[in-house]
């Protein structure tokens, strides 16, 4: 045994790490202990099923009830892309339920081809679920939620819901208050009216995708005199009191009535907002005005870098582990064959041969660039049901649909220019087709294949024992 580690040190050092990062990583989203993580799982309507990460501060219980917030990740993005929030509310005192939206991570598909409008992507039944005391430990006078993107549509959504609800049986709201980062495009008089929650905005100033808002060009990311923002704010205000300009950080209305608004406006991209300080100093800031923190720590006392800089150590150190991985299984016997010396290096290449190369990386390139829009829309053609959002077997992942057609074409495109090359000018320029490595037997392809097969299990057993034993992944 001592031999097999030693022959394979570098296997070993690269397990070592990512076990010892793991167990870092897991004791700052736990906050060294104070917080307890547990996977849940929630039957929701209909056969759905909601998967969801409940950060529960150990000194919570039913004598001790604190405020719950549930934290709704973006379209595509399962319940780690939001762990930095969970794991700053909850160790400052918030009970935290981290969703995996419908269709994303280990949750179910949903019935409604408007998940998060119809149904927060399953938080409006986490939030009945929670109202309704089967949390002995969370204050239900106290519930939120917080969503980046389509996860802030969500939260949009859900205080139009649950106002809705509150304005009908003439009661407080279920949620008391949302906070909508990355997202303005419902901020619309037909859906704020009905809302009876305290709400924040934070939106990126220089947002990739600030297009699709009112106002057009440099204006467009602009909470200051955006029409989104603007309507917000005005919605809780009397005619007298109404504002042309939004002051970025003020709080507008009131505590009292849940009518209290704030719009953030940082100086960043769509994608880095919840991975920013400043962005997320911002949100805490928030929750401790509208709700309170049982533990009062400064906003920019922020811990989730580090968590995500141990889970970063274990993917650079994971994809480094597939070379001595890799090597470790060529040991074996059966594998043997498969061993191969070192083809010769090409001859150096001519002026005229960096002139082809030159020419065959740009026209690929060009064509890979002026290829995508037209296969999103052949997409839609071909997956039609999946490009209206139904639910459907076949291929149900619209915006993967098109990628996947895109890599398809150039793929094959890529192949008849490479073959091309080699028969117009590399054929006759010293290209030894013996370097392709395509020169190999029926025999030690399945073998190759099945090599490749338990590389791919191996990497991921140990991701999932990780997982398992730490609750973190990379």
């Amino acid at each position: 045994m001592i031999k097999y580690i030693k022959t394979n040190k570098f296997l070993f050092i690269c397990l070592s790490i990512i076990f010892v990062s793991s167990f870092f990583a897991s004791l700052i989203q736990t906050n060294f202990g104070s917080v307890k993580i547990e996977l849940r799982n929630l039957q929701t309507d209909d056969g759905q099923n909601l998967v969801y990460d409940l950060y529960k501060p150990k000194a919570a219980n039913a004598d001790n009830k604190v405020p719950f917030i549930v934290v709704v990740p973006g379209f595509q993005r399962s319940k780690e892309a939001l762990s930095n929030i969970a794991i700053e509310l909850s160790r400052r005192g918030f009970a935290i339920a981290l969703i995996d939206p419908y269709a994303q991570g280990m949750s179910s598909s949903s019935i409604s081809r408007l998940a998060a409008t119809t149904q927060g992507y399953g938080m409006f039944a986490l939030v009945d679920y929670a109202h309704d005391g089967n949390f002995p430990f969370v204050n239900i006078n106290k519930i939120g939620s917080t969503g980046h993107s389509m996860g802030g549509n969500a939260a949009i959504r859900g205080a139009d819901y649950f106002g809705k609800q509150a304005i009908k049986n003439n009661t407080k709201s279920k949620l008391d208050s949302v906070y909508i980062s990355g997202y303005v495009l419902t901020l619309r008089e037909n859906i704020l009216k009905d809302s009876k929650s305290n709400m924040g905005v934070s939106y990126a100033l220089y947002d990739e995708g600030a297009f699709r808002n009112e106002l057009s060009g440099w204006d467009s990311g602009n909470m200051e005199i955006a029409p989104e923002s603007l309507r917000l704010v005005n919605s809780v205000l009397s005619d007298k009191d109404k504002i042309n300009k939004v002051k970025l950080g003020h709080y507008y209305g009131k505590k009292e009535n849940n009518s209290l608004r704030v719009v953030f406006n940082e100086k960043l991209l769509h994608p880095f907002q919840p991975y920013n300080k400043e962005a997320t100093a911002n949100q805490i800031d928030y929750f401790e005005k509208v709700i309170g923190f049982p533990n009062k720590i400064n906003s920019l006392n922020q811990i989730w870098q580090f968590k995500e800089f141990f889970t970063l150590i274990n993917m650079i150190i994971s994809l480094v582990m597939l070379i001595p991985l890799s090597r470790a299984l060529l040991r074996i016997n059966f594998f043997k064959t498969l061993v191969m010396p070192i083809p010769e290096a090409l001859p150096m290449q001519s002026k005229k041969g960096k002139v082809v190369f030159w020419f065959i990386f740009f026209l690929s390139a060009s064509i890979a660039c002026l290829t995508f829009i037209p296969m999103v829309d052949i997409a839609k053609v071909l997956f039609v049901e999946a490009a209206a959002r139904d639910l459907t077997w076949f291929f149900p992942q619209r915006m993967n649909n098109s990628v996947m057609l895109w890599a398809g074409l150039n793929g094959t495109i890529g192949l008849i220019i490479f073959t091309l090359s080699y028969y117009f000018f590399g054929k006759n320029h010293g290209t030894d087709t013996n370097s392709w490595g395509l020169d190999i037997s029926y025999k030690n392809l399945l073998k190759t294949f099945f090599l490749g097969f338990i590389i791919f299990s191996l990497y991921y057993l140990i991701l999932f024992i990780v997982y398992y034993l730490f609750h973190v992944d990379y």
